[in-house]
């Protein structure tokens, strides 16, 4: 009687322990026709093989029976073991993803602190706040990493680096010009001030959020954005990175507020704008997963986002409270991978306009090449790609209007421009110069909603809304 298992070197060692403590019985003539043989396969595996010619004649007051009894018992310990070394191999494999992701992001600040010194680029405050923030993303893995028994040594050495690059980061801060932007932020946001106070003032004034448009249908979206208006603050005092939005086909006027853009694992729905406002009554949502960047949209009852560090779309229908598909999104960049300018987890980008759901990315088969891909929205089949011959690297943020995918050439710049259009419907590329201002120096989401024609703004712990102008085609 043979059986054998692919076990590990460890198993193997565990498995002849346990063999002869359950034979206390077997004498040495039993012994003779009991053997353990093992070989070593191409995958560096050992195969256990166990031969018995026992018989009951054996005198060990040990049964045939008892024996092949012996001998499914330990089969089945194999096949646990197996499965154990399986389940470490997967979290082996997942650990140095991550240690292998953070150290790529290290590499990008470091380059960036040594051109800060080198006076290659001076840089502002909140430019200073996203390097933490990205700082403070890497902590939190290090944590996770430490939970899971990862190697102490290297991330001992990745707190080495994350403590001497804030020390740095400190010492330049202290002695850059970046007073200037911050009095520029200030002088911006007491403007905003004076403004609600005159509008609270004025019952006729038209300054403030306005209710969602009511004709939806006759929108005229569909032409050519040809300019934006003065950015309006909806809310101050939010974390540094993040995302707002809206579900533009139910609850319209209840605004979604996600806080940072990594390891997130749950989002506020508020109970009107003016809660929002006044951080007032809202739901949690657990969406399921944890979410990579602030790419997460609403449409029509449901939240669409990437799923952390894989190209897996979710898609989590909160009036149910479930998560009812998910799919991968093939051959996109995820994690640091075809970011847009400001970093971070850009990869994967959702976005909705007047024709439905898209994903904005960088494919890995064109070099990071910018994709936008219609997709369905209770599947999550891809329905349709567009291939454009611009680096989504090139641009700051992205958005679709009715089809078309606008980018813009900068997040952290009051002089910053819409520079591209590409139609998904002539498959052309449009150049454009229409100014952007990046009230608060940056700007890391910006989401279109269809239902008011109006541009949802993240920049630097403030919502901020931007009326659009269309020029209307003919």
């Amino acid at each position: 009687m043979t059986f054998s298992r692919i076990i590990s070197p460890a198993a193997l060692a565990l498995l002849l322990i346990v063999m002869f403590r359950w034979m206390p019985n077997a004498n040495a003539q039993c012994n003779e026709y009991a053997h353990v043989n093992s070989s070593v396969t191409e995958n560096g595996d050992c195969m256990c093989g166990v031969t018995s010619s026992l018989s009951s004649s054996c005198g060990s007051g040990v049964s045939s029976e008892e024996f092949q009894q012996m001998i499914r018992d330990l089969d089945q310990q194999i096949v646990d073991i197996n499965v154990e070394l399986k389940t470490l191999r997967v979290t082996l494999n997942q650990q140095g993803e991550d240690i292998v992701a953070m150290n790529e992001q290290m590499e990008n600040i470091n380059a960036i602190e040594k051109r800060i010194i080198d006076n290659e680029i001076v840089i502002s405050r909140p430019e200073y706040d996203i390097i933490r923030t990205d700082l403070q993303d890497m902590e939190t893995l290090i944590g996770y990493l430490e939970d899971q028994n990862a190697d102490q040594y290297i991330l001992d050495q990745l707190q080495e680096e994350i403590a001497n690059i804030s020390y740095n980061l400190d010492s330049l801060e202290t002695n850059n010009d970046a007073d200037v932007e911050t009095l520029l932020r200030d002088i911006a946001d007491l403007q905003q001030k004076i403004a609600e106070c005159e509008a609270g003032n004025d019952p006729e004034s038209d300054i403030g959020f306005p209710y969602p448009w009511e004709d939806f249908e006759k929108q005229d979206s569909c032409g050519t954005i040809k300019g934006l208006s003065e950015p309006y603050t909806l809310r101050g005092n939010l974390a540094s990175t993040g995302v707002w939005f809206m579900d533009p086909m139910v609850d319209v006027d209840r605004p979604w507020y996600q806080v940072g853009i990594t390891y997130t694992s749950s989002i506020l729905r508020y109970l009107s704008t003016e809660q929002f406002q006044t951080q007032g009554i809202h739901e949690t949502y657990l969406p399921g997963y944890t979410l990579e960047g602030c790419s997460v949209v609403a449409y029509n009852g449901a939240l669409f986002y990437n799923k952390y560090s894989s190209t897996t779309m979710i898609r989590y229908d909160y009036r149910a409270g479930a998560v009812t598909n998910q799919r991968a999104l093939p051959n996109a960049g995820y994690k640091t991978n075809y970011v847009y300018l400001s970093g971070g987890y850009t990869s994967i980008d959702f976005a909705v306009d007047e024709k439905g759901l898209w994903v904005i990315y960088g494919k890995s088969s064109d070099s990071g090449l910018m994709s936008v891909s219609k997709i369905d929205p209770l599947t999550l089949e891809v329905e349709e790609t567009y291939n454009t011959n611009s680096l989504k690297a090139n641009f700051g943020e992205c958005f679709m209007v009715c089809g078309k995918l606008y980018c813009t050439d900068s997040f952290n710049k009051h002089d910053g421009r819409i520079v591209m259009m590409y139609d998904t419907t002539t498959q052309t590329t449009t150049t454009l110069n229409v100014p952007f201002d990046s009230k608060y120096l940056a700007t890391r989401a910006l989401k279109y909603n269809p239902r008011d024609q109006r541009l949802y703004a993240f920049n630097n712990g403030h919502a901020l809304a931007y009326e659009i102008e269309f020029q209307v085609d003919e």
